[in-house]
């Protein structure tokens, strides 16, 4: 992932953790994600922890990560 991509997703970071509905977006990221990755994610006890993790996972999953991500 860019590094202005990395930036763009630490700025949002709030109004992801707020708003985005991460087990609606799953499905869409099966290119980017792993099975481990959703499991962890989907392990998280809230809502909000499980943005928590994808936002720190999504970084280190390759340049077409956030593309992948914003398109979802």
């Amino acid at each position: 992932m860019d590094d202005k991509h990395r930036e763009i997703l630490r700025r949002q970071r709030y109004n992801l953790r707020r708003d985005l509905e991460v087990m609606k977006l799953l499905p869409k990221l099966f290119s980017v994600l792993d099975l481990e990755d959703e499991e962890e994610i989907k392990a998280e006890a809230t809502r909000r922890k499980k943005v928590e993790k994808l936002l720190d996972i999504l970084p280190k999953k390759g340049p077409e990560a956030f593309d992948v991500f914003v398109r979802g």
